[in-house]
């Protein structure tokens, strides 16, 4: 199975207080296994060093855990894709759902790709749901 997986999901598998802790380390287990190829815009990597980041300054991990969990997860052999060539139609995507062009960028993708995107997210969720069928709640997963 493939999916397009945003930083949320992956960073609620290493934070066990998150709604989706657990469906999260069930994506991880279906990667480990070789059952899930996963997906995503290259700028995943920056969204995850800055979460991380923001979790140990508001005191939630220490930087050794904030260092450990940026290795495990940008570790993981995900195809990342740029999509810096749709700017046009990040905007595009952006406006139409009124989401940030960093959300748009895993939603656009998606798209392209013609498979699901899994989100823990619950906001961007609630905003895209009834028009993007591609999107799946994390808990739904």
């Amino acid at each position: 199975m493939q999916i397009v997986i945003d930083a949320s999901t992956l960073l609620k598998g290493y934070f066990p207080d998150e709604e989706g802790f657990e469906k999260a380390k069930k994506i991880l287990f279906l990667y480990s296994l070789g059952k899930l190829d996963l997906f995503a815009p290259s700028l995943i990597d920056y969204e995850i060093s800055n979460a991380v980041f923001v979790a140990y300054k508001r005191k939630r991990i220490n930087f050794d855990e904030a260092k450990d969990i940026q290795e495990k997860i940008l570790n993981l052999d995900i195809e990342k894709h740029d999509l810096s060539f749709l700017k046009e139609e990040l905007l595009d995507i952006s406006k139409e759902f009124n989401i940030s062009v960093y959300d748009a960028s895993y939603l656009t993708l998606a798209n392209k790709l013609k498979i699901n995107l899994i989100t823990g997210d619950k906001k961007f969720f609630n905003t895209v749901k009834n028009k993007a069928k591609n999107v799946i709640w994390i808990e739904n997963f």
